[in-house]
This record gives C-alpha cells, sequence and structure tokens, in this order.
C-alpha cells in the first residue's frame, strides 16, 4: 500500500463518519478493514478507576440501633 494512500485515509477519516467506506486502489473498505489492512493496531480503552471515593463510599446505614457490646444473649 502506498504511503500517500496511507496519508489521504487519515486525512479522509478526520472528517468520515464512522459508517462511511474509504476507497483505495478500486475496492470499500471499512475503517476497522482497512486499518487491518495497514497494519494499525487500536489504542486500548482506557479503564475505569479503580476503589474511587464513590466507589468505597457506604450510603446504606442499615440498623442504627445501638448493639449490645456485651456479648450477653437475653434469656427468658
Amino acid at each position: 500500500m502506498k504511503s500517500a494512500t496511507i496519508d489521504r485515509y487519515w486525512k479522509w477519516k478526520a472528517k468520515a463518519k464512522k459508517s462511511a467506506q474509504f476507497k483505495a486502489e478500486g475496492t470499500y473498505y471499512s475503517q476497522t478493514e482497512f486499518e487491518a489492512l495497514i497494519g494499525h493496531k487500536p489504542a486500548p480503552k482506557a479503564k475505569a478507576p479503580v476503589n474511587t471515593y464513590e466507589d468505597i463510599t457506604d450510603e446504606d446505614y442499615g440498623d442504627l440501633e445501638e448493639q449490645d457490646s456485651t456479648g450477653d444473649t437475653e434469656e427468658s
């Protein structure tokens, strides 16, 4: 593949819609197909941060009654 064609593709892609097809050497290619043809690997997707403050805050207050900490059970 000529470098001029690859350069033309990158300029075209900047303005093209995702569903548009690129014509190279008389053949139409989807963006994914053409990038695979020229050996371009997509950038890795960013992962969501782990253990952020929002992830670890406890919004559930549960049972707010005071617990008996003596360990004794109530007998009847």
